[in-house]
């Protein structure tokens, strides 16, 4: 229960700092999330477009900096991989889908040790690649 209001304490807080930074204006937190929204919609627009130029054995490489550009970048890639994107509740394919791509390599690829000691911003950073069929 204790945990529950410092949760709300800190949000409260957040809030009340970026009320001040911004002079007050008093917008709620949605709006200040929402470019972020706006900037994954278009990666994953990107993403797409980039998919649809690519020649026959041509690769696309993706290197994410956040988890959640990490996410869409994952997600995206194994759905166009997969040969069936139905709901998984449909006991059988009816959607048709056949794949576009493959995953190169099925882990992502980190920064190495040395890396991230010769460039520390790099401990975040993420490799995908697929290949398009």
């Amino acid at each position: 229960k204790q945990h529950r209001y410092a949760r709300r304490e800190h949000q409260a807080q957040r809030k009340r700092a970026i009320n001040a930074a911004d002079g007050g204006i008093g917008q709620d937190l949605n709006r200040r999330c929402q470019p972020g929204q706006v900037e994954l919609g278009a990666l994953e627009e990107g993403l797409e477009s980039a998919i649809s130029v690519l020649r026959p054995g041509g690769r696309l490489v993706v290197i994410s900096y956040h988890s959640l550009e990490d996410r869409l970048v994952k997600r995206l890639i194994q759905r166009e991989a997969s040969t069936c994107i139905c709901p998984p509740e449909t006991p059988e394919c009816i959607c048709g889908h056949q794949p576009s791509i493959r995953r190169v390599s099925r882990r992502v690829t980190k920064a190495s040790q040395e890396e991230v000691q010769a460039n520390p911003r790099g401990r975040s950073a993420r490799l995908r690649v697929a290949e398009l069929l």
